[in-house]
């Protein structure tokens, strides 16, 4: 799958849109805490991801992850981004692409349609709707509420649509909106 510069430099402009607002959210604090929190957010340094590792991971895949979120996990190093309602996962500098495999290689929703992408506070999953495709190679982002599901409703696409609450109409509309604007993607 090829990452185009135009998506890397999109994952360019919302991590910093994410680290500002992270930023300003801890100017009132303290100066010793203020350090400690900003270093927490990790180090945004580059990373190198061989195609050939890349092209491991998304063999293991029922459907190919979307441009941009391959671009996410290829970027840049970062801790765990926490946008309040949702967390996506990290980039760590040492195995890139660890967490955000781990995350999409959650096969329970599998059989259903549905890869796992990030979460919700509460442990929800936050997932692409894979059997409904963009012409772009992206797919829907919808969240899951596991509190209101049956527990025979879990591995059938049909008794579990019903419970697909659909947040936004793509993994990159989802990411840049909760980079640039979080107010407007619904809380689970």
């Amino acid at each position: 799958m090829l990452v185009t510069h135009e998506d890397k430099q999109l994952i360019e402009e919302c991590l910093a849109a994410y680290r500002a607002q992270a930023e300003a959210n801890f100017a009132s604090a303290p100066a010793n805490v203020r350090a400690s929190l900003i270093e927490r957010l990790g180090s945004f340094m580059p990373v190198r991801v061989p195609e050939s590792v890349v092209a491991t991971v998304l063999s293991t895949l029922p459907a190919p992850p979307p441009p941009l979120l391959v671009a996410y996990a290829t970027t840049r190093s970062f801790t765990a981004l926490d946008f309040g309602e949702y967390h996506l996962p990290a980039v760590a500098e040492q195995e890139p692409l660890r967490h955000v495999a781990d995350l999409l290689r959650v096969t329970e929703l599998w059989p259903a349609g549905y890869m796992q992408v990030a979460s919700t506070v509460n442990g929800d999953p936050v997932c692409f709707d894979y059997r409904r495709p963009t012409a772009d190679g992206d797919y829907p982002i919808v969240v899951f509420n596991h509190d209101w599901i049956p527990h025979d409703a879990w591995r059938a696409r049909e008794s579990l649509m019903p419970y697909a609450r659909e947040v936004a109409p793509s993994f990159r509309a989802f990411f840049t909106t909760l980079c640039f604007d979080r107010e407007r993607i619904p809380c689970s």
